[in-house]
C-alpha cells in the first residue's frame, strides 16, 4: 500500500472521526493480496462472526468454498439462491 496515502487517510480519519474504529473494506480480486485465507468451515460458519478478526487487524480472504452460510453466499455474489442467515448464532 502507498504509505503516504495510508498516513493521510489515518490522519483525516482521526481528525473527523476521533477514536472511532476504522471502516471494514470488502473488495473482489483474483489474488489474495497477501492476506490470510479464511479457514474452510468444518460445520456452521458465519462471515459476520469472522469480522471480529478483521476488527482486530487481520485481513481475510474468502472464496465460495470458504463461505458456508447461504445468506453470505448470496450477498457476497457466490450464488443467486435465497436462503436465511442465522447471524444471531455468532459466538464471537
Amino acid at each position: 500500500m502507498n504509505t503516504i496515502l495510508k498516513e493521510t487517510f489515518l490522519h483525516l480519519w482521526k481528525k473527523y472521526f476521533g477514536n472511532a474504529e476504522l471502516p471494514i473494506v470488502f473488495y473482489y480480486t483474483d489474488g489474495n493480496g497477501g492476506a490470510e485465507w479464511a479457514d474452510k468451515p468444518k460445520g456452521w460458519s458465519c462471515v459476520i462472526c469472522e469480522l471480529a478478526k478483521v476488527r482486530s487487524g487481520s485481513s481475510i480472504v474468502y472464496n465460495s468454498e470458504r463461505v458456508q452460510c447461504g445468506g453470505a453466499k448470496r450477498y457476497l455474489g457466490y450464488t443467486d439462491k435465497r436462503t436465511g442467515c442465522s447471524y444471531l448464532l455468532c459466538k464471537a
